[in-house]
């Protein structure tokens, strides 16, 4: 007979220990695979990667359940069997019964191994290109637990350039603010972007002729789109929500679908790459020279220059001078009272004639804050100029930095009456795309 200590020895047949070995094995495959999907494809949100992975552990220990119970019952007819020798089971040598702990420590073995491969593959994020016909296509670019906040796709791969990325290829990626595409990209194809959460800012090849359906939806930073003459259409949804385009330059020709645009503000402007809507495009530039706020000369202007920091557009009998600082916003409208107050002061140069107070006004899309002066400047034998200046200071704020304005007229015979109501008709013609 079976001896009494035998009962609930931690004992398991040789047979059941490859049993949940094996299934152990599966579980740690599936595992890998379906971390792998969602790393590769990133389709599928974070909780249906969970909830997968919670399936496939739920029917995995089932499963050992099962395995275990059979074993259990097993045990337990074999105490009860006449001439068992419970000392040789015990022994393991020649034995057809294994420790179960050696078992279960294998078990954990094998899924550590899996969670340690799946973090080592995954730490950083991957590349994957496939040849096709008129080069290589980025397949899959992988998330990661170490991303990078700037991704720079490369020219070439393998000596063959770069020519497409497919379909949902970043979809729901948000660790990155900015990509950096290749030249040789033809399109933007479907869902590309979709759901980047991070993406700041973009610049599009010249070369790329079409954004496909919901390329950028959803990019809810996006802020700034680089456009080339060579784009001939923009889908429907492309940039659904993207909340922070402000506006976006488009080459005439260039056809948009009506929802394209679907739930923003973005303003649409075309041009022909030296002119829009008959005049000069300007692009304001920060410190680093990259490009930030985008002004369109008004409609009313004939000739304009550009001068450091300054633009200056011509037109009638005055003109008006724009001043742009990347920073400053704080303090923008306390340099407002600063200059209304150099208006009011002695000078050598000017005598003031009338001076308003600072006010706040809508001049189109535009908030300005602005005053009003006229004067005469003085002459050499200390008379004064026949003529009167009336000019018009104002700020415009734009994000962190902010736009110094001033609009002059002046009469060639007299007085010249230069209205409120015509200086913010004559700002309204300037369109600011940040």
């Amino acid at each position: 007979m079976v001896k009494k200590h035998t009962t609930g020895v931690n004992i398991m047949q040789k047979n059941t220990a490859i049993m949940i070995i094996a299934t152990t094995v599966y579980y740690a495959i599936l595992l890998f695979l379906i971390i792998s999907v969602f790393v590769l494809f990133h389709l599928c949100s974070f909780f249906y990667c969970i909830s997968g992975l919670a399936a496939i552990t739920v029917s995995w220990g089932y499963v050992i359940g099962k395995i275990l119970t059979a074993e259990k019952v097993l045990l337990q007819k074999m105490q009860v069997m006449p001439g068992t020798d419970a000392d040789a089971a015990l022994s393991y040598k020649g034995s057809n019964f294994l420790k179960s702990e050696i078992i279960y420590g294998i078990c954990a073995l094998i899924i550590a191994c899996v969670l340690f491969l799946s973090a080592a593959v995954y730490w950083s994020p991957h590349m994957i290109f496939w040849k096709n016909d008129t080069g290589c296509s980025l397949q899959f670019y992988t998330l990661s637990l170490h991303p990078a906040s700037v991704v720079r796709i490369p020219d070439h791969r393998k000596d063959k350039s770069v020519t497409e990325i497919r379909d949902s290829a970043f979809y729901g990626m948000d660790s990155f603010k900015k990509v950096v595409l290749p030249k040789d990209l033809k399109e933007i194809h479907a869902r590309t972007f979709e759901k980047c959460g991070g993406l700041e800012s973009i610049e599009l090849p010249e070369g790329v002729t079409g954004i496909g359906v919901r390329a950028f939806c959803d990019c809810s930073e996006l802020s700034h789109v680089s456009i080339p003459s060579t784009m001939k259409s923009i889908d429907s949804f492309a940039f659904q929500r993207c909340r922070k385009l402000k506006g976006i330059v488009l080459p005439v020709g260039c056809t948009v679908s009506e929802t394209a645009f679907k739930q923003t503000n973005t303003k649409i402007v075309y041009t022909d790459g030296a002119n829009i809507r008959a005049k000069k495009i300007f692009y304001f530039t920060n410190d680093a020279g990259e490009k930030e706020t985008i002004v369109i000369a008004p409609s009313w202007s004939d000739d304009c220059s550009e001068l450091d920091h300054s633009l200056w557009f011509f037109g009638g009998d005055g003109w008006i001078e724009l001043f742009y600082f990347p920073d400053g916003a704080d303090y923008a409208l306390s340099i407002l009272q600063d200059s209304r107050e150099y208006m009011l002061g002695e000078s050598d140069i000017l005598q003031v004639e009338e001076v308003s107070e600072i006010v706040d006004s809508k001049a189109g899309d535009l908030d300005i804050h602005w005053f009003e002066s006229r004067y005469r400047y003085k002459l050499d034998d200390g008379g004064l100029e026949d003529k009167y200046w009336t000019s018009y200071n104002a700020i415009i704020i734009c994000d962190d930095g902010y736009i110094e304005l001033e609009d002059f007229r002046i009469s060639q015979d007299g007085y010249l009456e230069f209205t409120p109501d015509e200086f913010l008709n004559d700002v309204s013609g300037i369109t600011l795309l940040e």
